[in-house]
């Protein structure tokens, strides 16, 4: 996947991305004019296209809820990317959800004070989150080397829970 594509992407598309353990999927949900478009990657990593899409968008996601925002346009028109499908995205996804962000982080990235996010005001919650709110999606942007890293990972948005002690 290297050459100019000139699809655009729209809610709904679920996408292709190639890693260095197989083919993993992101289905676009929504696009929001301040940060980029919201993604959620779907479970699994294979080796050939899946002969049923739909059943993998019926699934649960890889990271518990979907990954944040991710510069998906630019990467499906830069070759990076191929849309392969269509499916109607869930109900739940199809306006912003809560997201979590960190304040100041200390040299370790550990951080001082957390934020949550809706789309348009920011509350400050303090030096701790509940198990709920450690899962929530972190608010930031994030290119396709590091979706792809995470994925293989097997990266969720706990995982950037780090408060300082």
């Amino acid at each position: 996947m290297s050459t100019l594509n000139p699809v655009t992407p729209r809610p709904g598309d679920v996408v292709e991305l190639e890693t260095r353990d197989g083919l993993a999927y992101v289905q676009y949900c929504l696009e929001y004019p301040m940060m980029a478009s919201l993604v959620r990657v779907l479970d699994g990593i294979f080796s050939q296209r899946p002969t049923d899409l739909g059943a993998l968008v019926e699934a649960s996601d890889r990271f518990v809820a979907f990954f944040p925002f991710f510069p998906l346009r630019a990467a499906v028109r830069r070759g990076l990317m191929a849309v392969v499908a269509h499916h109607d995205v869930p109900e739940s996804l199809r306006t912003l959800p809560l997201f979590k962000s960190g304040g100041y982080r200390d040299p370790e990235g550990r951080v001082a004070s957390w934020f949550l996010w809706d789309g348009g005001e920011s509350v400050h919650v303090g030096k701790a989150l509940t198990d709920e709110q450690q899962s929530l999606p972190d608010r930031e942007i994030v290119n396709d080397t590091l979706l792809i890293e995470r994925i293989l990972e097997g990266w969720k948005p706990s995982d950037s829970y780090r408060p300082m002690p």
